[in-house]
């Protein structure tokens, strides 16, 4: 998950905070068109390594590597795939690696803020693959993005709903496309909808990047609001997910702006934070059915 990404943690710091009983850990390594995966499966409570391998393959069967990995996984815990589980592993983003590849840079660019290299990046993979549908996601959201931060040029707003479209012919319900499609409800004030999108995102893949960043602030821009309340605490007396943290955070932030000056403003918007219930994280993939072993 990115909230740990090159951080030196360890697979029981990572397990402790998601409430996990298992995490995965790893390394990717390439060289030319060689890469080399380690990865090994821990249990948090022992500490001990249920299972792991290590991959040496050409570039072009890094989604079979993933595919294998994940099947791997699930034979080592006994955990039967559901039909749409075993859909979900088998679908590849596209089929030119080279492609997937420039989408991951501009994913890269875009996270750091470089979002005229991330479009570009964007644009290489479509070329390569005129039916990949995440990177004319890509597109579509930063896009949104410049319209809404940099430039208020309707031409922006043009070619994120162009690349919106295309992406959501191609595949209607992937999480990434419905939030681009959120950014974009966004950056034209339709708050409202903004944020039902991003609900739909959560529900199919609650860990899908910028989700919740975009919820709270849809949130927020869409005047829901009232006082008293608190906020919902996880099932199971858990620490509460990343994601969950996130939202939480854009509900602060949001409170800090520097033209909510009263502290009836402010006391208002406190209550939002706990009066809205974002959606719940369970019954998403094979790790959300895995119980804590005991002792």
């Amino acid at each position: 998950m990115l909230a740990f990404r090159d951080k030196p943690v360890t697979a029981l710091q990572v397990g402790q905070q998601l409430g996990a009983a298992y995490v995965l850990e790893g390394s990717i390594r390439r060289a030319g068109n060689r890469v080399r995966i380690t990865a090994q499966l821990v249990e948090v409570s022992t500490r001990h390594s249920v299972w792991a391998e290590r991959y040496d393959r050409l570039l072009e069967d890094v989604f079979a590597i993933q595919e294998e990995i994940a099947r791997s996984i699930a034979q080592a815990l006994r955990i039967t795939l559901t039909p749409q589980e075993e859909k979900t592993i088998a679908r590849k983003p596209t089929e030119n690696p080279q492609a997937y590849d420039f989408y991951l840079r501009g994913r890269s660019y875009t996270r750091r803020g470089n979002l005229d290299y991330g479009l570009q990046m964007f644009e290489q993979a479509i070329q390569l693959d005129p039916n990949f549908a995440l990177a004319h996601g890509g597109i579509a959201q930063l896009c949104g993005r410049i319209y809404e931060t940099r430039e208020q040029n309707p031409k922006w707003i043009e070619r994120a709903l162009a690349a919106c479209d295309r992406a959501t012919a191609l595949a209607p319900d992937l999480p990434e496309v419905l939030i681009a499609h959120a950014r974009i409800c966004y950056a034209q004030k339709k708050y409202e909808e903004a944020a039902l999108l991003a609900q739909r995102a959560i529900e199919r893949k609650p860990d899908c990047e910028g989700s919740w960043n975009l919820l709270g602030r849809a949130y927020f821009a869409s005047g829901h609001g009232g006082s008293g309340g608190k906020r919902p605490a996880p099932a199971g007396g858990r620490r509460p997910s990343p994601q969950r943290r996130q939202y939480s955070l854009q509900c602060r932030l949001h409170l800090r702006r520097p033209w909510e000056k009263s502290r009836g403003a402010r006391d208002a918007q406190e209550g939002v934070c706990g009066r809205i219930r974002p959606p719940g994280l369970g019954g998403q993939g094979f790790r959300s059915r895995l119980p804590a072993r005991q002792p």
